[in-house]
Parts: structure tokens; C-alpha cells; sequence
């Protein structure tokens, strides 16, 4: 599953040469690496005619919900994957979101708006889950969809402002005070990955830290570990991106 992603054609006709079942299934929805590889933004066109060519990947495959390749490339719009299933003889199945998703416009799509609006209006009302169930915050649910958010309203597509404010609303209330913990050297949940994805957000929506609650400053801790060495800080000057908020 990972190849098909991650690896290049060569690694993959190195795997299908020895053997590797292209058929096989693994995940929760029990997908099989042609239906990955469609379903992913990393996997190209190419490599799904190669699983198809030299893996005899069966095109018609269901996973869990009905599924199939031909319904993941159509949901994506992408034509070029769109082209090869087809070829492939591929047919639709009878999943759930083919009621959410209607098929791509022939030709493509005139005016991107009319996909991007409905995209981050889906996205929006899925924000609050995570941090009302575990109070946390993170790189995919959150900072992704703010920093969607803030992208199509400044193309002037139209965005429901209170669910973005209550989601950015909640990536303060997480992340303002582990500021303070940066400063200390100790990282927030996340770790920088997380903390990455936040400051983009907040960049995006133009946020900075003088109108959330100040520059942190270092501490007597701080200090100290510069000194002796203890603690994750080994040098007095402060990272950038530990003074953001």
C-alpha cells in the first residue's frame, strides 16, 4: 500500500516482479493498492495503468462501502485516472458518496468556485469534532480547513464566518498557552509537526501574536537551561517559531 505512494515505478515493478498482490486488501475499509493509488494525491495516472498492465489490479473491486476505483477518480475529477480506468473496463459501484459527490462536468469544470465553496462548506462543521471529544488539535482537522478557509474567502467565495471563527477560536484555546511550554523547551501535543501546521493557519487567517496575548519571553527557566545545558533549549537564542504567540 505504502509503494503506491510513496515509491516510485521502479520500486514498483521490482515489487510486482517478485510476486506482490496487487489485489490484496488491507485498512479499515479493506481497499486494495489499485483503489489507494486512485483515491490518493500522490499516485499519478502512470501508476495506476501500471498496477492495472503488469499487476492485473482487478478494476471492478468493492471495498467496504461499495466503492470502487472508477467512483474514487470520478469523486477526485481526475480525468486522467478517469481515462485509464475506463479503459480498464471499470464500472461504478454503489457507495454512499455518490449522493454527496455528483460526477464530473464533461470538459472539467468552467469555474472552480463551484467546487471549492461546497468543499470547504463540508469541511467547516467537521472542525469542532476532534477538540470537543478530546480537546486537542490537529494538523488535519483544524489548521487545514482554516487555512482553506481563509484561501477561497480571499478569492471571494463566500464562507460560514462563524464556523471558521469557532474553529480558530479553538486552535487559540489549545495552543496559546503551550506557548509557554515552547518556551521552556517542552513540546506541545504535536510536536512541531502540529505546531507547523497551526502557525500556517493563523498566518492565514492573519492572525499573529500581539493580537492573541503577546510575545512569550523567556524565562528564569529558560535562562537557566541556556546555562547548564538542561532541557531541550542548548542555546540562548530562541527559535522563531517558540515567540509566535
Amino acid at each position: 500500500m505504502a509503494a503506491v505512494l510513496y515509491a516510485g515505478a521502479d520500486c514498483l515493478k521490482l515489487l510486482l516482479a517478485r510476486g506482490a498482490d496487487v489485489n490484496a486488501r488491507a485498512g479499515p475499509y479493506r481497499r486494495s493498492a489499485l483503489m489507494t493509488a486512485v483515491a490518493s494525491e500522490q499516485a499519478g495516472a502512470a501508476t495506476v495503468k501500471l498496477l492495472l498492465e503488469k499487476g492485473v489490479a482487478d478494476p471492478n473491486a468493492e471495498d467496504l462501502d461499495g466503492e470502487r476505483t472508477l467512483d474514487w477518480a470520478l469523486y477526485r475529477a481526475d480525468q486522467a485516472k478517469i481515462a485509464v480506468l475506463a479503459q480498464a473496463g471499470a464500472t461504478r459501484g454503489h457507495g454512499p458518496r455518490q449522493k454527496i459527490f455528483p460526477p464530473p462536468e464533461a470538459g472539467g469544470i468552467r469555474d472552480p468556485r463551484v467546487s471549492l465553496g461546497p468543499a470547504v462548506s463540508l469541511m467547516l462543521p467537521t472542525t469542532p469534532v476532534a477538540y470537543q471529544k478530546r480537546g486537542c488539535i490537529s494538523c488535519h482537522s483544524q489548521a487545514l480547513v482554516a487555512m482553506a478557509a481563509a484561501v477561497v474567502r480571499a478569492k471571494g467565495i463566500v464562507v460560514n464566518e462563524e464556523m471558521a471563527a469557532t474553529n480558530l477560536k479553538q486552535i487559540l484555546a489549545a495552543y496559546a498557552p503551550a506557548a509557554e511550554q515552547a518556551m521552556q523547551g517542552d513540546q506541545p501535543a504535536g510536536n512541531i509537526i502540529t505546531i507547523g501546521y497551526v502557525m500556517m493557519a493563523l498566518a492565514a487567517e492573519k492572525i499573529s501574536g500581539r493580537q492573541n496575548s503577546g510575545r512569550a519571553r523567556p524565562t528564569s527557566r529558560l535562562r537557566r537551561n541556556c546555562r547548564t545545558g538542561v532541557g531541550r533549549p542548548t542555546v540562548c537564542r530562541v527559535p522563531r517559531w517558540k515567540t509566535a504567540w
